[in-house]
């Protein structure tokens, strides 16, 4: 119970602006203090110093004042299970315009008609891979097609996890693998979503899904780690290029969590990774879709 609180604590006290980062990363490295809730109170610390440094001034720019998606065009990687899944079905609630994209069209069709179901104010689906280039361009056309190329948010969470010590690795391709999917499909999404971005009028934002794992280091996790802090560089040094343009960018960091990610994971220790500990994809996306601005 404790573990779980903290997780849900840790996610929402870290919701805050830019500069969240700042204060937060010097003291990510007690992550692994028991209790949790000695973590939660430093961020929390962070958050009480940042507001009377800030005093408010960066919200207009990052539209952190009642922000939602309704009637937002919603680009969803990852969408057929786990947090992407719950992201869409958070997003429907809010009656969001949602372009679901995962390589199981199966699964996509499901979630599709549970996103209908709750309110969604359209669905589209799309069958891709992240990994390959010109599918995750394919994934932005669709705005062009039936949403006058716009683009509101872009939601980058597919991703695939490793684990094992790289001494113990046999086949070195998963390493190239990992930063197919983890690194360069948050890239590749991002780069053709941008020009869509560009044209939105309504806050437009880029949630990019890292981990815990992007802030600290853990031995056995050498490729995850990799691919995670890869992301985090993107991720701050993209907020600073688009300033200007109104494009906020926003880095999800959640814990261990309960989704199909576990199941699927490389590496020569892919099973051997404890699952106790682990937050279930429904809080994470209730958090995201309800995030101000900023880094969770």
């Amino acid at each position: 119970m404790d573990i779980c609180l903290s997780h849900w604590l840790l996610l929402w006290l870290s919701a805050s602006s830019v500069r969240t980062e700042a204060f937060a990363a010097p003291i990510l490295s007690v992550w692994l203090i028991q209790p949790r809730w000695i973590y939660c109170a430093l961020v929390l610390c962070c958050r009480a110093v940042e507001k009377v440094w800030l005093g408010g001034k960066e919200l207009a720019n990052y539209g952190g004042v009642g922000w939602n998606v309704n009637d937002k065009v919603v680009v969803i990687t990852g969408a057929s299970s786990g947090i992407g899944e719950e992201f869409a079905k958070q997003c429907a609630k809010q009656k969001a315009h949602l372009i679901l994209a995962a390589r199981r069209q199966d699964r996509l069709n499901e979630v599709a008609k549970v996103c209908s179901d709750l309110g969604a104010a359209s669905v589209q689906t799309v069958t891709a891979d992240v990994s390959v280039e010109v599918d995750c361009k394919k994934i932005c056309e669709v705005a062009a097609t039936h949403y006058n190329s716009i683009i509101d948010v872009v939601f980058a969470n597919a991703g695939l996890s490793m684990a094992g010590n790289l001494d113990k690795q046999t086949d070195l391709s998963l390493y190239k693998t990992l930063m197919d999917v983890n690194f360069f499909g948050v890239l590749w999404t991002i780069a053709y979503a941008i020009p869509f971005l560009k044209r939105s009028t309504k806050q437009p934002k880029i949630m990019i899904v890292s981990s815990i794992m992007g802030k600290i280091v853990t031995p056995g996790r050498t490729g995850y780690h990799a691919t995670k802090y890869a992301v985090e560089g993107l991720g701050g040094s993209l907020r600073q290029e688009l300033y200007d343009s109104k494009i906020s960018v926003l880095m999800i960091n959640p814990g261990p969590v309960k989704t199909e990610i576990n199941t699927t994971r490389l590496g020569s220790d892919a099973e051997n990774v404890g699952l106790d500990m682990k937050l279930v994809c429904l809080v994470c996306g209730r958090v995201s879709v309800s995030v101000r601005f900023g880094s969770v």
